[in-house]
């Protein structure tokens, strides 16, 4: 979690091993840019949006290509509901939300819950794990 003095931060790294920073919050909290423990990253590869697993503000931000962010899910109450995300991944439309709670919930990508997948934990890494997907790092 970041304190007052230091970085949450958002790298890629492609192929050739260039890093190179594209998310960058200088707050932790619960404010729209703010992340708190981002533990889940992934990028949608048609529009370059980036999808973040904010753990501890159990939602997920979308930021552009350009680090600033467009919008956040998965806070709302109700069935969509998210609970401490940790991983991402994006197929075709659709993005899958791992959470802490050991289920998976399907949205679109831009935000509109579908459904809760409920699944044992082994079911679940292999399910996200079996998708291809951009490599990410968060520091």
């Amino acid at each position: 979690m970041a304190t007052a003095n230091t970085l949450e931060r958002i790298f890629s790294v492609d192929y050739k091993s260039k890093i190179q920073p594209i998310v960058s919050v200088s707050k932790c909290g619960g404010g729209l840019g703010n992340l708190s423990s981002p533990q889940g990253v992934t990028i949608d590869n048609c529009t370059g949006d980036i999808y973040v697993a904010d753990s501890l503000n159990n939602c997920v931000k979308v930021f552009d290509c350009n680090g600033q962010i467009m919008f956040k899910f998965g806070d709302e109450e109700g069935e969509g509901k998210t609970n401490g995300p940790i991983a991402l991944a994006i197929c075709r439309d659709r993005i899958l939300i791992s959470q802490i709670s050991h289920c998976i919930l399907s949205y679109l990508v831009n935000g509109k819950f579908i459904s809760r997948i409920l699944a044992s934990y082994s079911s679940i890494k292999t399910q996200l794990l079996g998708l291809r997907f951009s490599l990410l790092i968060v520091l």
